[in-house]
C-alpha cells in the first residue's frame, strides 16, 4: 500500500465516521424533542380531562332538591361557608369565571392575561354524622328523607355535628351528609413558586374546605387558560349564546344561567426544544375569544379547546 492509498483510506474513513456521528446526534436530539412533545400532549389531555370532570359534576347537591332555588355568587376567596339559606331556598351558583383583569387575593400568584374558574358541588361520597369528631372544621349539607321532618327546614349546611337533624328514609336515624367542596381553578407561572420559583407554568387549583385554604399543583404546561360561557336564555337546558363572562341585565347577567363552557388551554413544553428554535412566533385562534400571539422561545406549543356541558345545571332546566 502506497502512502497515497493510506491518506485515502483515513479520509474516506474520517468521512464516513463524521456522517456516521450526525446521523447518532439527530436521531438523539429527535428522540428528545419526540419525548417532550408526548409529555406535552400528556399534560394537556389530563388537564383537559381534569377541568370536564369537575365542570360535569358542578352544581351537585346530592339528595338536596332545590329546584327553583335562587343562586347565589359568593367571594371565591371565602373560607367561611354561609351560602346556603334555609327559606327561601339558596345555594351558591355551580360556577364562577374570573377574567383576566379580575383580581383574586387567594390566587396571588396567578399567571397574567389568564382566567380562573370557581366550581362548587357537593362531594359524591356520604359521611356518617357520627363520623364527625368535635373539632371538625369541614362544613356538610344534610338533606331530609322523613316526612316528619319539617318543610320549613329542607336542608342543614353547618360544620356541627349537634346541627344535623334531619333523618333518614324510615325517619329512625340521621340521614347521611355530603362534605361542600368549592374549587378555585387558575394557572400561575411556577410549579414552586418559593423563592425564585421554577419559571414552568402549571394548573393550580385553591381548595377553601375546612378552617383553611390549600393550593395543589396538577398539571405543568399550562400557560393559557381562557373560558367562553355558554348562557341558557330560554330555560331549555340548552346554551344559547356564549360569553366571557356575565353583562347586562338578563339571562346572560346570571352565573346561575351557565349551562356549558368552552374552554381555551395553550400547553407548552416543560423544557425547551434541542435545537435552534425557529425564527417566527406561534399565533393561536382561540374560539370567540380571538387570537393569542406567544413569543418563540424555544418552548413546543399547541392549543386545545373543548365544550364541556354542565350536566347537573342543564339537566335540571330539562326536566323543568
Amino acid at each position: 500500500m502506497t502512502l497515497v492509498e493510506f491518506m485515502v483510506g483515513v479520509t474516506l474513513g474520517l468521512l464516513a465516521t463524521v456522517v456516521m456521528l450526525r446521523l447518532l446526534v439527530d436521531s438523539s436530539t429527535q428522540g428528545v424533542n419526540l419525548q417532550r412533545v408526548s409529555a406535552q400532549v400528556e399534560n394537556a389531555r389530563y388537564a383537559v380531562e381534569l377541568l370536564s370532570e369537575d365542570l360535569q359534576l358542578a352544581g351537585y347537591y346530592a339528595e338536596a332538591s332545590i329546584q327553583g332555588a335562587a343562586s347565589t355568587d359568593p367571594n371565591p376567596c371565602a373560607i367561611a361557608a354561609t351560602d346556603f339559606t334555609a327559606l327561601p331556598l339558596a345555594v351558591p351558583a355551580a360556577l364562577q369565571g374570573y377574567a383576566s383583569t379580575d383580581g383574586l387575593g387567594c390566587a396571588a400568584t396567578r399567571q397574567s392575561g389568564t382566567d380562573a374558574l370557581a366550581v362548587r358541588r357537593l362531594a359524591t361520597t356520604t359521611t356518617n354524622v357520627a363520623a364527625l369528631g368535635t373539632g371538625n372544621d369541614q362544613y356538610y349539607v344534610q338533606a331530609s328523607f322523613c316526612v316528619n321532618d319539617p318543610a320549613a327546614q329542607p336542608l342543614v349546611f353547618s360544620k356541627s355535628a349537634a346541627a344535623f337533624v334531619l333523618q333518614n328514609r324510615v325517619c329512625s336515624a340521621a340521614n347521611t351528609l355530603h362534605a361542600y367542596v368549592p374549587r378555585l381553578y387558575f394557572v400561575a407561572p411556577c410549579n414552586d413558586c418559593s423563592g425564585s420559583g421554577d419559571h414552568v407554568p402549571t394548573l393550580k387549583r385553591l381548595d377553601l374546605a375546612g378552617s383553611g385554604s390549600s393550593v395543589t399543583s396538577l398539571v405543568e404546561g399550562i400557560e393559557l387558560m381562557r373560558f367562553e360561557y355558554g348562557f341558557d336564555t330560554d330555560g331549555d337546558g340548552a346554551a344559547d349564546t356564549y360569553a366571557t363572562t356575565v353583562s347586562g341585565s338578563g339571562a346572560a347577567s346570571l352565573w346561575s344561567n351557565v349551562v356549558a363552557v368552552k374552554m381555551h388551554l395553550v400547553v407548552r413544553s416543560v423544557d425547551k426544544a434541542v435545537g435552534p428554535p425557529t425564527a417566527t412566533a406561534q399565533t393561536f385562534t382561540l374560539g370567540g375569544l380571538g387570537s393569542f400571539t406567544m413569543a418563540q422561545d424555544g418552548y413546543v406549543r399547541r392549543a386545545y379547546s373543548t365544550v364541556v356541558r354542565l350536566n347537573n345545571v342543564a339537566g335540571q332546566r330539562e326536566s323543568s
